[in-house]
Formats: C-alpha cells, sequence, structure tokens
C-alpha cells in the first residue's frame, strides 16, 4: 500500500457475548477499528477484548495497525470522550500516541 494520511477511528461497546453458549446472558466488550484516508475506508477488525480499559484498546488498536501495515500512516485520531479514550496516563489515545512515536522515522 503507498504511503498515505490516515485517521484511525475506533469505539469501544459492551455486548451480549453470543460466543458463549454456557451463558447467554453474558457480556463482552468489544471494539471497532477502522482507518480513513483520502480514497480509503476500511474496517481493521471488530475484535473481543479482555477489558475495555484503555490498554487494551490502545494495545489491540495498534495490532491491528501493524498486522495492516499501516502504523508510519496515522496522523490523526477519532475516538468518544469516555475516560478509557482521554485519560492523560492510561488513556487509549495517550497510550496509542506513544506506541505510534517509538516507531523509527521512514526516510524518503
Amino acid at each position: 500500500m503507498d504511503k498515505q494520511q490516515l485517521v484511525i477511528h475506533w469505539d469501544g461497546k459492551i455486548m451480549a457475548d453470543t460466543t458463549n453458549k454456557e451463558d447467554w446472558k453474558s457480556k463482552v466488550d468489544r471494539l471497532a477499528v477502522v482507518v480513513t484516508g483520502r480514497e480509503l475506508e476500511k474496517i481493521l477488525g471488530i475484535v473481543k477484548l479482555p477489558s475495555g480499559t484503555g490498554t487494551a484498546q490502545a494495545s489491540t488498536t495498534y495490532q491491528l495497525l501493524e498486522l495492516w501495515s499501516m502504523t508510519s500512516d496515522v496522523v490523526a485520531m477519532c475516538f468518544d470522550t469516555t475516560s478509557a479514550n482521554t485519560g492523560t496516563v492510561k488513556g487509549a489515545c495517550s497510550l496509542l500516541e506513544s506506541h505510534l512515536s517509538t516507531l523509527p522515522t521512514p526516510h524518503p
């Protein structure tokens, strides 16, 4: 994929865990992750999380970006203002920014 400027979007939801046949009332945290660009809108994944914390969301989002080889293309983030996303220490935005800023700078 050519180098482009991408916006990473994510949103977590607590939903019924339809994969748990033993407890049909159980709930699970899911995270939807999407990237958008000039002529791109792509779902990177909708995954089950161990918890809805900022740490879990940032880690999962970064893993999906790595899987799709898009870590160096992200220039902005889009998310709602829940504390799991906006916390200055353990918020997904701060943690993901730290992951992305440790990448080596590509040379032209």
